[in-house]
């Protein structure tokens, strides 16, 4: 009898991991809200982000070409964009509940290369950039200008931000919102959401 066994089965189950590990989306925590993406072409999209079905934060994101909306609202880049290929974009966060929302962190996430500065951000770096840490119940917080640079034809940032929904005295007037919170504990809701920035040279 010939025991001898064909190495192709071996070789197709190692390409197969390979193939799946290649088209990892990437960063995601155990708490990220349902996304669902509305896009406008490769680059612009609002997306709602929802945790059982309730809406909590909706992202914006607006492509404004090559050069940035002056003057900056922020921290600009420590480069000098006139020279090196840059994509900006204006970003909105809108709070869909009645309740504040507390921006806690922000996790950045290449799909080509590895982002070499200090990962993850913690809330100071959110207050230079937008501000304030804290979207009041049913407002915005829009930044003019948020950006990519890349070496390669394409790239992909993917922003994770920890978010908090803050839990006052007074309740939430939404049913929903309320039942969402008690299934959690009473504690103040945590959950992370995600933006994502593409570099097209």
């Amino acid at each position: 009898m010939n025991n001898y066994r064909t190495p192709f089965p071996c070789l197709a189950i190692l390409f197969l991991g390979l193939l799946l590990a290649g088209c990892s989306s990437g960063y995601s925590p155990d708490d990220l809200a349902d996304g669902d993406w509305k896009r406008n072409g490769d680059r612009e999209y609002v997306t709602t982000w929802s945790m059982d079905g309730v809406p909590l934060i909706e992202v914006t994101l607006e492509y404004g070409g090559k050069q940035p909306n002056l003057p900056f609202d922020g921290p600009q880049p420590t480069y000098d964009w006139k020279t090196r290929n840059t994509d900006f974009y204006a970003c909105t966060l809108r709070n869909l509940t009645d309740l504040p929302i507390e921006l806690r962190s922000l996790h950045f996430d290449l799909d080509r290369g590895t982002w070499k500065k200090k990962n993850p951000e913690d809330g100071s770096y959110l207050a230079k950039r937008w501000g304030t840490t804290r979207i009041p119940p049913n407002g915005s917080l829009n930044r003019r200008n948020t950006w990519i640079w890349g070496k390669a034809d394409k790239n992909m940032l993917r922003k994770t931000f920890g978010a908090e929904i803050v839990i006052g005295e007074v309740p939430s007037s939404s049913p929903e919102l309320n039942s969402l919170i008690k299934g959690k504990g009473g504690l103040p809701l945590s959950f992370s959401f995600q933006a994502h920035i593409r570099f097209i040279r």
